[in-house]
């Protein structure tokens, strides 16, 4: 993805690059995350999830017995090798060409498992398709090409990347560059740094 150029790339590009990406209206409670709660906001939607959140049986299974009383299965489960996730990609088309990127990713917190998760949210976006607080950027023109945020209340497990067509290749190959092998690692994952650990605030 981090080839698509935005205000450049054309839809046939990024489906060609991605055949598992499909058009629609994003209806997956996850593409929330994305700011698309609308349908889709501009002349195509193309989306792609995979992860087993927020469906699955066993999720399903741990919402209804809650989290208070049986932290220690949720900690068996996660030490056994199980770790909930969730990936969604998604391009918006004006024009003809790119207008909006990008993509989220959720993993299990390690230190929390069953109750709290370590994410990234990694856009790319042109002016015409700007969404207010994209990021936490009230105003398009403070992304200023390239533009990291944490929330003050989860400052090592939360991330927001967000670019503009101004955005830097380099800078831009950085938000892209997602490292997993703390998924796979048996102590999991904890911090943003680890999914992306060449991005910095």
């Amino acid at each position: 993805m981090e080839q698509f150029q935005l205000e450049q790339t054309s839809e046939e590009t990024v489906l060609n690059a991605l055949p598992s990406m499909k058009r629609g209206t994003p209806s997956h409670p996850m593409y929330a995350l994305n700011q698309i709660r609308d349908g889709c906001l501009a002349d195509a939607c193309n989306l792609i999830h995979a992860g087993n959140m927020p469906e699955g049986w066993l999720l399903n299974i741990m919402y209804r017995l809650g989290p208070q009383h049986f932290n220690w299965l949720y900690k068996f489960i996660y030490w056994m090798g199980h770790r909930f996730c969730g990936f969604d990609a998604f391009a918006q088309i004006r024009g003809g060409s790119v207008a909006k990127i990008g993509y989220t990713i959720i993993i299990e917190n390690a230190d929390y498992p069953g109750s709290e998760l370590v994410g990234a949210d990694v856009s790319g976006t042109n002016q015409s398709s700007f969404s207010r607080g994209q990021g936490f950027n009230p105003s398009y023109e403070e992304i200023n090409s390239f533009r990291v945020r944490v929330p003050s209340n989860r400052p090592t497990t939360r991330l927001f990347v967000t670019f503009t067509p101004e955005g830097g290749p380099e800078d831009i190959r950085k938000a892209f560059a997602v490292n997993l092998r703390c998924m796979w690692d048996f102590k999991g994952c904890s911090t943003t740094s680890q999914i992306l650990p060449e991005i910095s605030e």
